[in-house]
């Protein structure tokens, strides 16, 4: 009898692709619970590894910041000590392991958040205000916790804002404004991600609709790329999220056409702005790209609309439905109405946000599943498997 053997580079690729395979196959959908004796639950983020989601649970008379574990679901009030009159919290953002979080700290009276920076395991660094404001609010950080960004207001009556971004090692820094803005700038509230993983590259937006990137290493602000009018002049960009590489922002763009307009999910790239969809498609909508993964290739667009489109994965040109990849895993979506996608991994396959559901109201989810390389590496690795045995 012939005997066939594998050599032992062969076995040690089959080990590499069982043990990433299986790791990136685990499919799951969660509904994240609030704590007990609180009835609310509102996420914001997700960290970069997947496994940690980030928002707050809360009553009619509570809201604290709260970490939840993306695979168990159990949850864990993150350690904020309370500033004065600030007895609310928030977790808008964590780092790529879980283990740092950027915080509202919320008036008791007002609702307006202070922006605090929480590591674990109870290490807390209050930011400072802006000059002249009464409020700061956190919308992204760098991968490894040092840097903060969001934006902040800066005078009486919070009427304007700035972008700023903080560092443990320099402090709090207002950002210019791009020539050619107005003077208020902001990130929009569904922002995702607005700093680079190296918490170089900061995104901004103006209130007449100029989507900018602000670079730290150089100092320069660079306007993002915009659609034009038919008949001449551009129109809004707002953008709302960027790969921790830096290769490439996503958002939303308005746009018209001698049959369309409306708002079109859109990302940047080195080539400029790209649309994620057809014209037609964007009017009927609304839609906007609102997160990324951490090399651009995973987006996710979500629509703007009460109908029961839901998110959508745009990977290498094609979108599908978020719950159409669920089903596909065979986990069960018939409570479901659509799912919306506040934040995504690093490697694309994890998923949170808010779950409407067919009988009204709506919950707050996770949703991991496998990219189609990670199937196909189960594939290979089950054939391999099946061949030594016989062998």
């Amino acid at each position: 009898m012939r005997m066939r053997c594998m050599s032992s580079a062969t076995l040690g690729v089959l080990s590499l692709l069982l043990s990433a395979g299986v790791a990136s196959a685990q499919v799951r959908l969660l509904t994240l619970a609030p704590r007990p004796g609180d009835t609310i639950v509102t996420v914001f983020g997700i960290s970069g590894d997947g496994l940690t989601v980030v928002g707050s649970s809360g009553g009619p008379t509570t809201l604290a910041a709260v970490r939840w574990n993306s695979v168990t679901g159990v949850s864990t009030t993150i350690p904020y000590s309370p500033l004065p009159g600030r007895g609310f919290s928030q977790a808008t953002v964590t780092n790529s392991n879980g283990t740092i979080f950027g915080v509202g700290a919320i008036s008791n009276s007002t609702f307006q958040a202070r922006a605090v920076r929480v590591a674990l395991p109870s290490t807390q660094d209050n930011l400072p205000l802006a000059p002249g404001g009464n409020f700061s609010y956190v919308t992204g950080m760098s991968s490894d916790g040092s840097v903060l960004t969001g934006w902040a207001g800066i005078n009486a009556n919070d009427s304007q804002a700035r972008m700023f971004r903080w560092t443990l090692a320099g402090g709090f820094q207002v950002l210019p404004i791009p020539a050619g803005t107005s003077g208020n700038q902001f990130t929009d509230a569904l922002t995702t991600r607005s700093v680079s993983g190296d918490g170089q590259v900061v995104l901004g937006r103006s209130n007449d609709g100029i989507g900018y990137t602000y670079n730290q290493s150089t100092g320069a602000s660079t306007i993002l790329p915009q659609f034009a009018r038919p008949a001449g002049g551009l129109l809004g960009t707002s953008p709302l999220s960027i790969s921790s590489d830096a290769s490439t922002i996503v958002g939303g763009a308005s746009f018209e056409d001698a049959s369309n307009n409306g708002t079109m999910p859109v990302r940047w790239t080195m080539a400029g702005i790209e649309a994620l969809v057809s014209p037609g498609f964007a009017a009927s909508n609304d839609l906007s790209a609102n997160a990324v993964s951490a090399d651009g290739l995973t987006i996710v667009i979500n629509n703007g609309r009460n109908n029961s489109l839901g998110a959508l994965i745009w990977r290498a040109g094609t979108t599908t439905p978020l719950l159409t990849l669920a089903q596909q895993y065979g986990l069960n979506i018939s409570g479901y109405n659509r799912l919306e996608v506040i934040g995504i991994s690093d490697d694309g396959n994890t998923f949170t946000g808010r779950a409407f559901l067919v009988t009204g109201g709506n919950v707050s989810f996770v949703l991991a599943i496998p990219t189609p390389g990670a199937t196909a590496l189960l594939g290979l690795a089950g054939l391999l498997a099946a061949r030594r045995r016989r062998a």
